[in-house]
C-alpha cells in the first residue's frame, strides 16, 4: 500500500467510512451553497435561528 494512504488505512479499522465521508461532505457542501456560507468553525460555533414550521392538517 502507497505511504500517503497509510492514514486512510487507519481511519478505516478506527469507524471511518469514505462512502459516508463522501456523502456528508457532499451534503455540507451543499448546504453552504444554499445559505451562501460554507460551514466553518465560525458558523458551527456561532448562535442560530431555528424556526419551527408548524404542521398542518
Amino acid at each position: 500500500m502507497p505511504e500517503a494512504f497509510g492514514g486512510f488505512y487507519e481511519w478505516s479499522l478506527n469507524g471511518y467510512h469514505p462512502s459516508l465521508a463522501t456523502c456528508v461532505t457532499s451534503a455540507l457542501t451543499l448546504v453552504g451553497r444554499l445559505t451562501g456560507r460554507e460551514i466553518d468553525e465560525a458558523r458551527l460555533s456561532g448562535s442560530h435561528l431555528r424556526l419551527t414550521i408548524p404542521h398542518r392538517l
